[in-house]
């Protein structure tokens, strides 16, 4: 007497199996359990064909009774498998679609003379974005100085995090790429973006960037026209900006990158000063402050001129939060020349 679990296992596989040929592959999406399926439905429909599907759920099936399938039903899988592989989908992704492992897939590929590619060669890129300043360019440099991360291994790469999703896909778009973005997992709260370019990490490392860059990395010489713009990305990446608007800092963890910092934020005329903290490890984290509501106003005024939508919305909301009130004190002050006047003037104005 069959088991339970036999019966039902031969009952899915039947229903599954005359639902297909009856419906087609464009209802395969349907079928509980399928999201997979359906995704590679999508994928295929995109390029306007479609493929019979129904035998990699019969291998999926057989798969789970311990069985092993026919040749003639892995010829047919392969098909798919090769079809997929042409239209540049990914090995992780063919993977996870065809329970397979990634050398597997490889496997396939060589088996029938298909040209292995390098894993970065399904997406696009402008490679020559960092190799010239652009009000762009300085903003993502200083986003992946701070929140950036340099790997200079044997498949070299570059990657910025995000708790802003919004963020990473304008940075993406700026890249013109179509590289995907990881979402947060258990263990993290940010969203990344991960570039696979030799060219592009070598470009970020004339300009100062270093794997393991936090404890060394040097302020970058970013011509003056272009400095605002930078500023507004290493804020966006490390910045904190208090609720009220009255202070901003930026954490970094080196002291030179920290004293350049300063240095620039008092040549605009901003009250600034720097801090340090040594963590549990005994690292000495450096804190640059800019202090004061007419102070983190007046940057507000220097680094969101000419910004378009690239900066972080809450950051900059708070550094304009009193916008209107210092803006009417500031113009009236400059128009004033007695001491007295503007004494009398902040003393029922501010």
């Amino acid at each position: 007497m069959l088991s339970m679990k036999t019966f039902l296992i031969s009952f899915n596989k039947f229903f599954n199996i005359l639902f297909f040929r009856i419906f087609g592959v464009k209802n395969i999406g349907a079928l509980p359990g399928c999201d997979g399926y359906r995704k590679l439905v999508k994928f295929d429909t995109e390029r306007g064909r479609y493929l019979d599907y129904s035998i990699l759920e019969e291998i999926r099936l057989l798969k789970e009774q311990k069985k092993k399938p026919t040749r003639d039903m892995l010829e047919k899988r392969d098909e798919i498998i090769i079809e997929s592989y042409n239209k540049g989908m990914s090995y992780k992704e063919m993977a996870k679609l065809f329970s397979l492992t990634d050398r597997g897939i490889r496997n396939i590929a060589k088996k029938y003379n298909l040209k292995i590619r390098n894993g970065n060669e399904q997406y696009c890129i402008n490679k020559n974005f960092f190799k010239s300043w652009t009000n762009e360019m300085a903003w993502v440099l200083g986003m992946v100085i701070t929140d950036g991360h340099l790997s200079a291994n044997t498949s070299p790469s570059f990657s910025i995090s995000q708790k802003d999703i919004k963020i990473l896909l304008k940075i993406r778009c700026l890249f013109e790429s179509n590289h995907p973005l990881r979402e947060p997992t258990k263990t993290t709260t940010s969203t990344i973006l991960t570039i696979g370019s030799k060219e592009m990490v070598e470009d970020l490392k004339k300009l100062g960037l270093t794997p393991r860059k936090s404890l060394v990395i040097k302020f970058p010489d970013v011509p003056k026209e272009y400095l605002p713009h930078f500023i507004r990305g290493v804020i966006d990446g490390d910045g904190w900006v208090k609720k009220e608007g009255s202070v901003m800092n930026i954490t970094s963890g080196s002291k030179d990158f920290a004293e350049s910092l300063m240095k620039i934020f008092i040549g605009w005329g901003l009250n600034s000063e720097i801090r340090t903290q040594v963590t549990k490890k005994g690292t000495i984290i450096y804190r640059v402050w800019v202090i004061g509501y007419y102070s983190v106003w007046k940057l507000s005024t220097i680094i969101y001129e000419n910004c378009g939508d690239l900066f972080v919305v809450s950051k900059r909301e708070k550094m304009e939060k009193h916008h209107e009130r210092i803006s009417r004190v500031y113009d009236k002050l400059i128009k004033l020349k007695d001491f007295r006047e503007i004494k009398y003037y902040l003393m029922y104005n501010t």
